[in-house]
C-alpha cells in the first residue's frame, strides 16, 4: 500500500513538473532570457525535490547510496557508447531544425547562442545547474521511487519517459527532442542503477551537455562554408553514416571487453 501511494505521488509530481515547464517554455523566450528560464526551472525542481523528500521521508542514504563506483563494466559501457549515441541524436536534432527553419533562420539562431554573453550564460545554467538539479530529481528521486515499485527495466523506462516529457521542445525539434532526451535518460538511469553514484551521473550529464553546445557550434561553422541546405544536408548525412558505423564498432569493442572480463573472472 505504501509503495502504491509513493508511486501515485511521484506521478502527480511528474505531471505537475511537465505542466509547469511547458507553461514556462510558452511564455519565456529561451534563447533571449536563458537566465530567467533557468531560475524558474531551478525553483520548480527544488520545490519538487524538497516536497518529495518530505512526503516520502527520504534520507541522504536513498539519494547517495554509494560514493564508490563498483561496476567497471558500467563505466566502460558509458565511455564506449556515449559519444556515438550523442553524435547520432545531435545530428537528427540539428537536421530537423535546419530543414524546418530554413538556413537563414537556423544560422541566425545559433549566431545569438554562440555570442560571448550567451555562451557564458549557457555554461552556468545548462552545464552547471542543469546536471546537478536534474540528476537529483530524475535519478535520485523519480527513478528511486519507481524502483521501489517496479522491476529494474520498467523503472528505467518509466523514469526515462518522464525525463523526455519534461525536455520536450515546443519548436521545430519537437519529435527529435523526445527521442533525444529519452535515450539520454535511459543512459543516465542505467549508469545510476549500476553504480549507485549520483555524482558520476552528474559528471556524465555535464559531459553530454557540453557536447550539446560544442557539436552544434561545429555544424554552425561547417554550415557557413556551404552554399545551400542541400549541401549541408548531404554533409550531415555522411556524418550520420560515419557515426552509425562508429557505433557498431564501439559495440564490437565493448563485447570484446566484456568477454575478456568474463575470462579473467
Amino acid at each position: 500500500m505504501r509503495k502504491q501511494i509513493d508511486f501515485l505521488f511521484a506521478c502527480k509530481i511528474a505531471i505537475g513538473v511537465v505542466v509547469l515547464l511547458s507553461a514556462a517554455n510558452e511564455y519565456i523566450d529561451y534563447y533571449h532570457n536563458i537566465i530567467g528560464n533557468a531560475i524558474i526551472r531551478t525553483c520548480i525542481f527544488l520545490a519538487v525535490i524538497f516536497g518529495v523528500i518530505r512526503q516520502l521521508k527520504l534520507d541522504s542514504n536513498e539519494l547517495f547510496i554509494n560514493q564508490k563506483i563498483n561496476e567497471t563494466r558500467t563505466v566502460q559501457f558509458a565511455l564506449v557508447f556515449i559519444l556515438p549515441l550523442f553524435l547520432f541524436t545531435s545530428l537528427v536534432t540539428e537536421m530537423e531544425a535546419l530543414l524546418k527553419m530554413g538556413q537563414a533562420e537556423y544560422f541566425s539562431k545559433y549566431y545569438k547562442i554562440f555570442s560571448l554573453g550567451s555562451g557564458a550564460k549557457y555554461f552556468i545554467t545548462i552545464l552547471i545547474i542543469g546536471p546537478i538539479v536534474e540528476e537529483l530529481f530524475f535519478r535520485g528521486l523519480i527513478l528511486g521511487s519507481f524502483r521501489k515499485t517496479y522491476s529494474y527495466q520498467k523503472a528505467l523506462i518509466y523514469s526515462s519517459l518522464v525525463f523526455s516529457l519534461v525536455h520536450i521542445r515546443l519548436d521545430e525539434t519537437f519529435l527529435s527532442s523526445i527521442i533525444y532526451s529519452f535515450l539520454s535518460g535511459l543512459l543516465y538511469g542505467w549508469i545510476y542503477l549500476n553504480t549507485k553514484n549520483i555524482g558520476f551521473v552528474m559528471f556524465m550529464h555535464f559531459a553530454w551537455n557540453l557536447l550539446t553546445y560544442l557539436f552544434p557550434l561545429l555544424l554552425f561553422q561547417l554550415g557557413l562554408q556551404v552554399r545551400n541546405i542541400g549541401d549541408f544536408a548531404t554533409i550531415a548525412l555522411i556524418l550520420s553514416i560515419v557515426v552509425l558505423v562508429g557505433f557498431v564498432i564501439s559495440y564490437s569493442l565493448y563485447k570484446k571487453i566484456d568477454l575478456v572480463n568474463n575470462d579473467l573472472n
